[in-house]
């Protein structure tokens, strides 16, 4: 019997100890091992590596193999689904597997994959005729340049014969039979080089330009073709229509935004084709164009069903996906415009869009849309494609600055095109596709845009603007990729067009009537005379006639400006014409010398703008040379001009101004050397004193890689608020929007990009000084996708219940709510798991919800927006009274939006309660009806009640229960 203490105090023990034991630390097990280990780029010195996460996985360890079986050494950790593995060696093959980790210890490892880390072995050499040989490799990542070796033999000594900084090259000048093998050494910025496989070539006279055709037995396989040709991997994809073509038309310049492939897919369904090329190239975000009614809906899921995110750029027809398509790629100076009609004119310029990074915009032959007009308000210059029975002089008269660009047909307006750009062009790899369908040169825009090469449509017989500019262009042109098979390209038209060429080529004569001109302190201005059959310039300089000339410059201009010279310091100057048979001898020498001072150039740029009823803001950008600047103003254009002002910035506020008065201004530009010559004269007008007062608290915070939000505190008396923007501080700032509310959200942002801010407040007498500026930088990298499948549960008058699938790349969730669909959502709250439950809600209201997820690089999109109504209050105040022996009466207070109420009865407080009756207001008589045998209602008895209300968010709770007793029968 003594032991009994002990026996109890040991038993309390354990169960202290079992109460104060953490549940989890019971319940933590080991991670499953990491699946869909894979490769996603390797190259001669990184393989990076990537999974699926694993719940539950605090982070992952990776282990590396020289051999399947062989022994796994740590290469390293990363909380992240991916890994890169700096330190292998080119043509070595690798083996890896990784683990995930937890408290609770290591994961088995996953299966190993295996990776070469890729040598530089795509070097090709061919001979495409006068005495010349093509070379071309693959991009070698990490690369700055590449140097050229040739030798005579393989085992021969290699000279250096040029560089580059694009993946081709061709050497004239040839011998002709001569064998000659060439090595190609990649060099990184760092300095480091690696060599390439030796290739070799046998130049030949003959003028045939040498061809390659892309094609599939398809429209569909000559799209993944095409993206086999100029992509290992890729981030994005764009997909588009393979059966229509308007949506896709503009579709270039977002390829070349991106860096991605432009894939075709017929609307109902995903092409087996293009589902393997998003696969092979390991695609993370496709841009889907164009409507449900040009790719459906069921192809969007199969693109999703991929685990890939998809954001679909869409209007109501061709011209509002065009304007779509152009908010995606951001501001531009530029824009091309274009019939929606067919698809011909469009098609010509996409790859220069492309490089160029501007729209193209669709519109009617004779009207132009509110929207069009809209975008086109910045655009400087406006390029017009086709004649007048395309685009009328109607629609041609609204556009800023219209250029036309036309022919009689589509195959001479597509050369009107080349030709006018075709000193941004690079025509070494030259595209044709036909003229008479889309899909081919479509898909291939994309892939010209690599190498800034163009796009000629051609012809069955080819068209004489056609092979005449294959003729005036044959000694730049050192290779014709077809985009097609031979029922869009017959063989006969890619004959013709490889056969064309001048009948003879030579070295270019000397360049003559060279100049040289000092145009400032660090700047000469050289000219000479276009020399026949040249395709570039070589600038060659000395500092002394007799020095070593070094080469400063390739042009394929007549001209060339010589910058960042040393002042009074004399240059002597040398050019020589090139092309593919070789350079031409030197010019005959010139030179210049630098001034040794000069007066400063004269500013620009000068604007004048109110900032209150007392003050005018002066803004100019910065003249060469200047040391200070001198501001003039007058009360009219042509009054005297008195000097207020000598600044050294670029900026100055006039203060002390009459309200509603018009100042008009000038400046001029100072140093040791003398003044500038004055401005054109601006003026403004200052404020009318009852304008807003400028906004104060403007703040800028950066959203995602392509969104800042920006809020400021409202101001008494404005109406409005415009926004302005610039991407310098001091720089031109331009109206992005005007809005009623206090904030604003800023999208079509570029990554990794700092943007600066002002506001200002509006009424109907003015608007107010500017707000202080702001800044801030757009996040980089690749945010999560919008989360998908969010659901909503009411659980009670107070509480709503959101759940939603978990979203690859995302730590964390944003939850934002509203009180109607298109309102202003708030940001409730933020969590890490895909749950949460909100509570302290107020009866019967409607809660709209929209989440995102997050990651360190920013926030995604939003999803769709899901919305839940709570249920009415309990009632309050119910109350039983016996009217008799056989009634009872009862009473609540009425229920904010219920819309029904529905009446329990029992005969013990907690016993089982029938359902009496819904009614739509209160009291309620209960005489008996639910009773077996319908008796109605004993005497001198009791019964209990309860009451719920009913509402389009469901129904309350019970209330608490109230009794009375029936009278007895005297």
């Amino acid at each position: 019997m003594r032991k009994k203490p002990f026996i109890t105090l040991i038993l309390g023990l354990c169960l202290l100890i079992t109460l104060l034991t953490p549940q989890n630390s019971w319940s933590l097990s080991k991670p499953s091992a990491p699946v869909n280990l894979r490769v996603t780029t390797a190259s001669t010195e990184e393989i990076t590596l990537t999974w699926n996460s694993v719940s539950g996985a605090d982070y992952y360890e990776v282990f590396r193999s020289t051999s399947p079986s062989g022994t796994y050494s740590y290469l390293g950790s990363t909380t992240s689904r991916s890994y890169t593995d700096t330190d292998v060696t080119a043509n070595n093959v690798y083996y890896y597997k990784v683990q995930a980790v937890n408290d609770a210890g290591s994961s088995p490892y996953s299966s190993y994959i295996s990776a070469t880390a890729t040598a530089f072995n795509s070097l090709e050499a061919e001979a495409i005729g006068s005495n010349q040989i093509y070379l071309s490799w693959k991009t070698v990542s990490g690369t700055s340049s590449y140097k050229i070796y040739r030798a005579t033999s393989s085992s021969g000594t290699y000279t250096e014969i040029g560089f580059t900084k694009s993946t081709n090259y061709t050497n004239g000048g040839l011998s002709n039979g001569q064998t000659y093998y060439y090595r190609v050494d990649a060099v990184s910025s760092s300095g480091t080089a690696t060599s390439s496989n030796i290739a070799s070539a046998t130049a030949r006279s003959s003028l045939t330009i040498p061809s390659t055709r892309l094609a599939g037995t398809d429209r569909y396989t000559t799209s993944a073709k095409i993206a086999q040709t100029g992509w290992s991997s890729s981030y994005y994809a764009i997909v588009v229509s393979g059966d229509n073509y308007p949506d896709a038309l503009c579709s270039a310049p977002l390829a070349a935004r991106y860096s991605a492939p432009i894939l075709l897919t017929p609307k109902s369904s995903l092409d087996s084709r293009t589902k393997s090329e998003l696969t092979r190239l390991n695609v993370q975000s496709v841009f889907l164009i164009g409507g449900t009614g040009v790719i459906s809906s069921a192809t969007e899921q199969e693109i999703r069903n991929l685990g890939i995110e998809v954001t679909r750029i869409a209007g109501k027809d061709r011209y509002e996906t065009s304007l779509k398509i152009a908010e995606a790629l951001g501001p531009s100076s530029q824009a091309i415009v274009a019939t929606g009609e067919n698809f011909a004119d469009a098609l010509s310029i996409g790859p220069i869009a492309a490089v160029k990074g501007i729209p193209i915009l669709l519109t009617p032959k004779n009207n132009i849309s509110s929207g069009l007009k809209q975008n086109l308000q910045n655009v400087e210059r406006t390029y017009v494609l086709g004649g007048t029975s395309v685009l009328s002089n109607t629609v041609f008269n609204q556009l800023p600055s219209g250029k036309r660009l036309s022919g009689a047909n589509r195959y001479e307006t597509n050369i009107k095109i080349l030709q006018e750009f075709k000193s941004e062009l690079n025509l070494a790899n030259t595209y044709l596709a036909t003229g008479e369908s889309f899909p081919d040169a479509l898909a291939g825009s994309a892939l010209a845009y690599q190498s800034s090469a163009p796009l000629i449509l051609v012809s069955n017989p080819l068209n004489s603007s056609t092979a005449t500019f294959l003729k005036d262009n044959s000694s730049s042109i050192s290779k014709l990729t077809v985009l097609g098979g031979t029922g869009a390209v017959s063989e006969a038209v890619l004959n013709s067009a490889a056969g064309i060429s001048n009948t003879s080529i030579s070295a270019p004569a000397a360049p003559t009537n060279l100049t040289a001109t000092a145009t400032d302190t660090d700047e000469i201005s050289l000219s000479w005379s276009s020399v026949s059959g040249a395709t570039s310039y070589t600038i060659y300089r000395a500092t002394s006639s007799s020095g070593t000339y070094s080469n400063i410059a390739t042009v394929n201009s007549t001209s060339y400006k010589n910058t960042g010279l040393t002042a009074n310091t004399t240059y002597y100057y040398k050019i020589r014409a090139v092309n593919s048979a070789g350079q031409s001898p030197d010019s005959s020498s010139v030179s210049a010398t630098t001034f040794s001072n000069a007066a400063p150039s004269i500013p620009t740029n000068l604007e004048a703008n109110p900032l209150s009823s007392s003050q005018i803001e002066l803004t100019w950008s910065a003249a060469s040379r200047a040391t200070s600047y001198e501001i003039y103003r007058s009360t009219s254009y042509s009054g005297t001009y008195s000097k207020i002002a000598t600044v050294s910035t670029t900026y100055y506020t006039n203060s002390g101004l009459s309200a509603g008065t018009t100042y008009y201004y000038q400046i001029r530009a100072i140093n040791s050397a003398g003044p500038s010559s004055f401005t054109s004269i601006v003026s403004a007008t200052t404020l009318a004193k009852n304008v807003p007062a400028a906004p104060q608290n403007l703040t800028a915070t950066a959203l995602s890689p392509s969104e800042i939000s920006l809020t400021w505190s409202a101001v008494n008396s404005a109406n409005s608020y415009t926004i302005y923007r610039s991407t310098t501080s001091n720089g031109s700032y331009s109206v992005i929007k005007t809005v009623t509310t206090n904030s604003y959200t800023d999208t079509g942002l570029t990554e990794n990009t700092t943007y600066y801010y002002r506001v200002k407040a509006s009424n109907s007498a003015g608007s107010s000084d500017y707000s202080s500026t702001v800044n801030a930088t757009t996040l980089a990298g690749n945010v999560p996708p919008a989360p998908q499948n969010l659901s909503v549960t009411v659980l009670n008058s107070t509480s709503i219940s959101l759940t939603w699938s978990e979203t690859v790349g995302a730590t964390s969730y944003e939850i934002h709510t509203s009180s109607n669909l298109e309102g202003t959502y708030t940001r409730l709250v933020t969590v890490s798991s895909p749950a949460y439950t909100h509570t302290g809600l107020k009866a019967n209201q409607t809660f709209y919800y929209k989440i995102r997820a997050i990651n360190s690089n920013g926030a995604g999109s939003f999803s769709e927006a899901v919305h839940a109504t709570t249920p009415p209050s309990v009632p309050n105040g119910l109350k039983a009274t016996a009217d008799s022996s056989s009634q009872i009466s009862l009473s609540w207070s009425p229920v904010d939006g219920a819309e029904t109420y529905t009446i329990f009865r029992s005969t013990s407080a907690e016993g089982q309660y029938i359902e009496l009756a819904t009614i739509l207001a209160p009291p309620y008589a209960d005489t008996g009806a639910g009773l077996e045998p319908n008796t109605g209602l004993a005497p001198g008895t009791t019964y209990y009640y309860k009451v719920r209300a009913n509402g389009a968010g469901g129904s309350s709770d019970l209330s608490s229960p109230v009794a009375a007793t029936t009278l007895t029968d005297n």
